[in-house]
């Protein structure tokens, strides 16, 4: 049973998994294939994201 403070939110998530090839050093660009990314999943469906590895500099 699902709690009364719990029953407003959605009972379906959709994982979106992300992997990309990150560029060392360069935080901007990292950052931006994350959103970029991000927005792709949410388009496909996606309410939380999983990133394979930590970005180094982002």
């Amino acid at each position: 049973m699902i709690p009364e403070r719990y029953a407003g939110y959605e009972k379906v998530v959709t994982l979106g998994a992300v992997n990309f090839t990150c560029i060392s050093g360069d935080k901007a660009a990292n950052l931006a294939k994350i959103e970029a990314n991000m927005r792709e999943a949410v388009a496909q469906g996606a309410n939380v994201f999983e990133f394979k590895k930590l970005v180094h500099g982002a």
